[in-house]
């Protein structure tokens, strides 16, 4: 099973993934995301991708019945995700603060004058975008 999938144009799990991967009890997955649903306000919201939940099912492999799941997008699992506790749910939270640093850091050299950037590298190809919006303004 991905962890990821492509659903209608959209990058999402579902809550079987985020049982196996945060060694959840399914059903205790589901409880957490319909108390989000229904008690948490978000039964209407929306993000820019669309909803954040979408009820789906699965078969399971061994009894061939069909059950209920969810499937979440990027937001919807981060809102599940932030109620976790535990050393998976702790590292989830540890590389979502580094990747929003990160993120926070490319912003802001990107927003820099070559002049300012200290990478000469990164400098250089500044430098190079800084003169190609020069040509076009000139022209």
């Amino acid at each position: 099973m991905e962890i990821i999938e492509t659903r209608n144009n959209q990058a999402v799990t579902t809550s079987l993934q985020v049982a196996e991967t945060f060694g959840k009890n399914h059903q205790h997955v589901l409880r957490d995301i319909e108390n989000i649903v229904n008690k948490g306000g978000v039964q209407n919201w929306t993000d820019h991708h669309g909803k954040m939940f979408a009820m789906g099912s699965y078969t399971h492999p061994q009894n061939h019945q069909e059950y209920k799941m969810y499937y979440m997008n990027k937001d919807g699992f981060t809102l599940l995700a932030m109620g976790f506790t535990g050393k998976k749910a702790m590292q989830f939270k540890l590389e979502y603060i580094q990747a929003f640093n990160q993120m926070e850091k490319v912003i802001k050299e990107n927003n820099l004058d070559s002049y300012m950037i200290a990478d000469p590298v990164k400098r250089a190809e500044k430098w190079i975008k800084e003169q190609e919006q020069t040509k076009l303004l000139a022209q």
